[in-house]
């Protein structure tokens, strides 16, 4: 039975269930369980006490009330699954959605297609089991001040501690970084040392410069002792080091500074999303435009891996989403709202605002940036995102 895809039918004729049975008696890597609904029952897991892979839902005209069952049942609490029948009624339709079908396959329907739907199934929970690729993503201001340090200290601390995920976090501003301070933290050795020495170091050396918070993230920046100049950096030993982290974190977010430099430009042209952070004034939006022609034009990089985010976000100001959404090409930014109260005591204390105030509207919109930036919402999965992050919100 070890890695056989546990398959259950369900539906009201027996004889429509055994058919299928039938026809997936000869995959060895399913194993099929058959749940007639009866006695007026509608829901199809009824009297299931462990969910399957799969759930195939034969359906008859007045198949209705099951998908209503399904579409009630929690997220987590609703296998995919398959519909085999005519489902041609509009609301018929909306239910089967709303139940997370992936697919619906009309009769009689053939073992090829059969297969091949339960094949998809199980190629997206192979998808979904696989450890998660490295991913890095870069923040930048359009304009000194827009927020984008304390946006990517918090979004660091969101995919450690929500997202579970090993995270590093790499401050870039080698004159200045103060990202330390978001979090509190005082490196002793940090990145211009690491960089000084990268052709000595190796993925366990490399550890000794990196400063741990208390959540677990690690953070990479510029101690407050350091005597290496910005001058003896190379490009060369930053792009070694790069390489040496990735094999460190699952998430890698650079804070990047606004006056770009040879570092700066090497982890925006490399990281799979460049956060452009900008407000809703017009020097900041003008700022926004040229800096969005750098990263796209100069630096070549696509714009499917160029993102906007409007922080401090209010309704109804001189600067619209229409003009962000023109100018920058971006037609879906993300959006931050104003909270400066909690904000202001999140970076004073040096306490991430997801430990320091949990239901301010500023974390539950940063939450909502770590699951976009982790390819997880869609206009078509905003309600469920919106459930996952009240669920993180509340624990």
């Amino acid at each position: 039975m070890q890695g056989r895809k546990h398959i259950i039918l369900a539906g009201r004729s027996k004889a429509a269930l055994d058919v299928l049975e039938r026809q997936l008696a000869g995959r060895s890597d399913f194993v099929c369980t058959l749940n007639q609904i009866v006695n007026g029952h509608t829901d199809p897991l009824y009297g299931v006490a462990e969910l399957p892979d799969t759930l195939v839902l034969r359906m008859t005209p007045n198949s209705v009330d099951e998908l209503a069952a399904l579409a009630q049942r929690p997220a987590h609490e609703r296998p995919p699954l398959i519909v085999v029948g005519s489902c041609h009624d509009a609301q018929a339709m909306r239910l089967a959605m709303q139940a997370g079908a992936r697919d619906i396959l009309s009769e009689p329907v053939s073992e090829a297609d059969l297969f091949a739907a339960l094949d998809r199934v199980a190629s997206e929970l192979r998808a979904v089991a696989a450890p998660p690729r490295n991913r890095s993503f870069a923040f930048v201001n359009a304009k000194g001040g827009s927020g984008a340090t304390f946006l990517a200290a918090n979004v660091a601390h969101v995919f450690t501690a929500v997202r579970r995920q090993e995270t590093l976090i790499v401050d870039l501003d080698m004159m200045f970084g103060s990202l330390p301070q978001y979090l509190d933290v005082q490196p002793k050795r940090g990145l211009l040392e690491a960089l000084s020495v990268v052709r000595e170091l190796d993925e366990v050396a490399i550890d000794a410069y990196l400063t741990r918070h208390s959540s677990g993230l690690r953070v990479l920046a510029r101690s407050p002792e350091s005597t290496v100049t910005h001058a003896e950096v190379g490009a060369d030993r930053f792009a070694l080091l790069l390489d040496m982290l990735k094999t460190r974190a699952q998430r890698i977010v650079f804070d990047v500074p606004r006056h770009l430099d040879a570092l700066g430009a090497m982890a925006l042209e490399r990281a799979d999303r460049v956060v452009i952070v900008m407000q809703q004034t017009v020097p900041s939006l003008r700022d926004a435009a040229r800096l969005n022609e750098i990263v796209r034009g100069e630096l070549g990089v696509p714009p499917d891996r160029v993102s906007v985010l409007v922080n401090r976000y209010r309704k109804g100001t001189s600067v619209e989403l229409n003009d962000v959404r023109r100018l920058l090409r971006d037609e879906d930014p993300m959006l931050v709202p104003n909270h400066f109260s909690a904000v202001a005591e999140s970076i004073d204390t040096g306490v991430p605002i997801y430990e320091h105030a949990r239901g301010s509207p500023v974390t539950k919109a940063i939450v909502d940036v770590v699951m976009q930036l982790d390819g997880q919402q869609s206009s078509n999965s905003r309600g469920f995102i919106t459930r996952t992050i009240d669920s993180f919100l509340r624990n």
